[in-house]
């Protein structure tokens, strides 16, 4: 029995642990369309890397990161990563992902990111919550446009898919 830490009508945010790493995670990190997708990192990682990145994003006071799974069979489909970035200002900032191809495009990325936004707010006691996506990721550029502000876009700020892309930042207030 998986225990999560948030529920929504589809998923469930869990914790992830280093064992996770053995899994599906480490796999769809080897996928091209994901690791072109992934702005803040630089992939293709190994396992025991994928390991050491898990460790030190649950042993953070200030990240929370998240294996978003399908309630239905408690199938791991991504990740939700919600990282302080500023305690004064008490602004933090978030990234999601969907590895899972057969579930892309089914709504889970948008609960789970409402979920991890929610928890920002009333856990974290977060008053802006930003993202940053590239302009080659359209599933992500629909998914914020739909759940958060246009703030602006950087010109040429990601290198992805070896070519430099803008990238679109996106924001959400408490209020």
């Amino acid at each position: 029995m998986i225990t999560y830490r948030l529920t929504g009508a589809k998923v469930g945010l869990r914790s992830l642990s280093a064992a996770d790493a053995e899994g599906a995670y480490f796999d769809w990190l080897q996928q091209s369309e994901v690791i072109a997708a992934l702005s803040s990192q630089k992939w293709p990682i190994s396992r025991s890397g994928l390991a050491d990145y898990i460790r030190a994003n649950t042993d953070c006071a200030g990240v929370a990161l998240f294996g978003i799974c399908r309630l239905a069979d408690d199938l791991l489909v991504g990740t939700v990563r919600l990282a302080l970035l500023d305690a004064v200002a008490r602004v933090g900032g978030i990234g999601v992902m969907i590895g899972e191809r057969s579930v892309r495009g089914g709504g889970l990325a948008g609960e789970a990111l409402s979920l991890a936004i929610r928890y920002g707010f009333d856990t974290l006691n977060l008053q802006k919550i930003c993202a940053g996506v590239a302009s080659g990721n359209a599933a992500s550029l629909a998914l914020f446009r739909r759940s958060m502000q246009v703030e602006g876009v950087r010109r040429r700020q990601v290198f992805a898919d070896g070519q430099f892309q803008d990238e679109h930042m996106f924001a959400v207030f408490r209020d």
